[in-house]
């Protein structure tokens, strides 16, 4: 026999070899992951992953750090490896930041790292093509494999129209922000018998179709959770893998801190900590669909852009004292105090405002906040303008909002919704508390009025003080000060004017021009 012949020989018995093997890996996610990129799945991610294989439509409700979208990004790597060159994936999530900085950030993680086993010997085989900035994986001739992508507001079937090939996998990530559209544009793709269709989430909103669909078990859907203590941090498994992937999952310090933070029988704490929806939290006045148009607002501010400050006061017990800086859209975190002193707090506040160059400080004047204020204009210099902000004053309307905090919140809720506001993807604690809040409609004004915060506290719930500090940071308060009419009209030239007073010119708003 030649040596090119023999050559070929080899090549054709490692290519069967290589088939051969890939069968294996069809019906097996765990299996492929471990023996082509060196990934062991823990128990319940191989139990979800099986799920997959035997049904066509899989819903997930995971707690916070089980590794649900390091999951998803090894399920789309195998279905285009095991099923290539009749794969295609169509992945989406509310929102493009959530795509690209969290699922297809570990698809590209786990293909580069696959390429290396290959160079180095390990594997026999790569995976095909490239994928795109913009999330889209190509073979080497441009031909299309599958993308990450957020369907356009009510064009979500035309996004994945075309889509017929023989093995489609359809992806929701963060599915309790997806709407019912979308949810069933991706089942209209994944419609064949060798097709899938998974959601997975972290369940903070029961009213979601995503709830829905847990919790009256519609179409031919499976449901499955993820607790906490399911975890190998929590199970025996703890032992079976390496620090660095213990690391990356939920732990026991976490689940501790959460239990503290909102209580065991809090809504937030069952999504978070035991992955299960919170049927009684009701519904909510700020959807995930609108933070993820925050997310996926880019605002760079320019010099000329107004800079505020809220600040949510407490001053002893569970709850916290929360800073926020709004400028020109930009909203982020500046910092909190547990069981802090009033005297720490102004200090941390005025040296804020005055480094950053803030226009305003805004800040909730009834109870403490009072002190708070009387301590703030001590302060010298204050180059800015103080801002009392009383949430059960008047609003500019009573008949769409009951008093001023229903006002605040619902203009904050159609401001991320407007992509007016620019919010951090990683600011877990915000976004949490501003999806907790329930709200309904007085009986007598019909306008909207929030959940309290003693209602929220007898289920469980904390006070959402970093929501409270960052609707201070973003409202437009200027509306009130253009009505003439309006009680929270009246200006104190003077500081020692207040002492005077006893603060029974807080109606609404008082800005303060010292």
């Amino acid at each position: 026999m030649s040596d090119t012949l023999l050559a070929a020989v080899q090549v054709a018995n490692q290519r069967i070899a290589s088939f051969a093997q890939r069968d294996q890996w069809w019906d097996d996610p765990a299996k492929w992951a471990w023996d082509v990129a060196g990934i062991r799945l823990w128990s319940r991610q191989r139990d979800i992953a099986q799920l997959l294989v035997d049904n066509r439509s899989v819903a997930v409700a995971a707690c916070h750090g089980a590794g649900k979208s390091h999951l998803v990004a090894v399920l789309i790597c195998w279905w285009i490896d095991t099923r290539y060159p009749n794969a295609f994936v169509a992945s989406t999530a509310p929102s493009a930041a959530q795509i690209s900085a969290i699922v297809w950030r570990y698809v590209r993680s786990i293909k580069n790292s696959i390429e290396k086993r290959y160079q180095a010997g390990l594997i026999d085989h790569e995976l095909p093509g490239y994928i795109t900035s913009d999330n889209q994986w190509k073979e080497d001739g441009g031909n299309l494999l599958g993308f990450g992508r957020k369907p356009p507001d009510n064009k979500e079937d035309d996004s994945f129209q075309g889509l017929h090939d023989a093995y489609v996998l359809a992806i929701g990530d963060e599915g309790v922000g997806l709407s019912k559209e979308i949810i069933d544009a991706l089942g209209n793709i994944t419609s064949n018998e060798d097709s899938r269709r998974i959601l997975i989430a972290n369940p903070t909103n029961p009213s979601s179709y995503m709830g829905r669909i847990f919790k009256e078990s519609l179409g031919n859907w499976v449901t499955t959770s993820i607790s906490a203590f399911d975890t190998p941090n929590f199970t025996d498994e703890r032992d079976e893998f390496p620090d660095e992937v213990l690391r990356n999952l939920v732990g026991p310090s976490y689940v501790e801190d959460k239990k503290a933070e909102y209580g065991e029988n809090s809504a937030r704490y069952k999504s978070r900590v035991l992955g299960e929806f919170a049927w009684d939290l009701g519904d909510t006045l700020i959807q995930p669909e609108d933070v993820a148009v925050a997310y996926d607002t880019d605002i760079t501010p320019l010099d000329s852009d107004r800079i505020t400050l809220g600040v949510d006061i407490s001053r002893f017990g569970s709850d916290l004292s929360v800073i926020y800086i709004n400028h020109g859209g930009k909203v982020r975190f500046v910092k909190s105090f547990d069981k802090n002193s009033l005297t720490e707090l102004v200090s941390w506040v005025h040296k804020t405002a005055v480094d950053v160059g803030a226009h305003e400080v805004r800040y909730d004047v009834a109870g403490v906040g009072q002190g708070f204020e009387e301590l703030m204009w001590q302060m010298e210099p204050r180059p800015y303008k103080m801002i009392g902000m009383n949430p059960n004053e008047k609003s500019p309307d009573k008949r769409q909002w009951h008093n001023s905090r229903a006002w605040w919140w619902d203009s904050t809720r159609k401001m991320l919704r407007g992509g007016e506001l620019d919010v951090d993807i990683a600011d877990e604690r915000v976004t949490d508390e501003l999806m907790s809040v329930g709200y309904k409609f007085n009986a007598t004004s019909g306008g909207l009025v929030l959940e309290s915060k003693d209602d929220m506290k007898k289920r469980g719930m904390k006070s959402p003080d970093f929501a409270d500090a960052f609707v201070y940071a973003v409202v437009d308060v200027e509306k009130i000060w253009e009505d003439e009419k309006s009680p929270a009209k009246k200006i104190y030239e003077d500081p020692s004017d207040i002492l005077g007073d006893s603060y029974k010119y807080l109606d609404l708003l008082v800005q303060r021009p010292w």
